[in-house]
């Protein structure tokens, strides 16, 4: 039986851990995409917005189409 709950707890904890990297992967992912709005929205440079985003042309392009910028 012990095993069974240190099992159980390992899987919860780990289920945990998941969690929290994947909303936290979330967040920084909206940050860039926010920051990059406001970046097209100043008319920046491609270029420039990918270098400090992270985000690749083709996500730019997406966001400037559905955005209407």
């Amino acid at each position: 039986m012990f095993d069974q709950e240190r099992r159980n707890r390992d899987l919860y904890e780990g289920a945990i851990a998941q969690a929290t990297y994947d909303g936290q992967q979330l967040g920084i992912q909206k940050s860039k995409t926010e920051i990059a709005k406001a970046m097209l929205k100043d008319k920046l440079d491609i270029p420039f917005i990918v270098k400090y985003t992270g985000l690749t042309q083709q996500e730019l392009q997406q966001l400037a189409q559905t955005t209407h910028i």
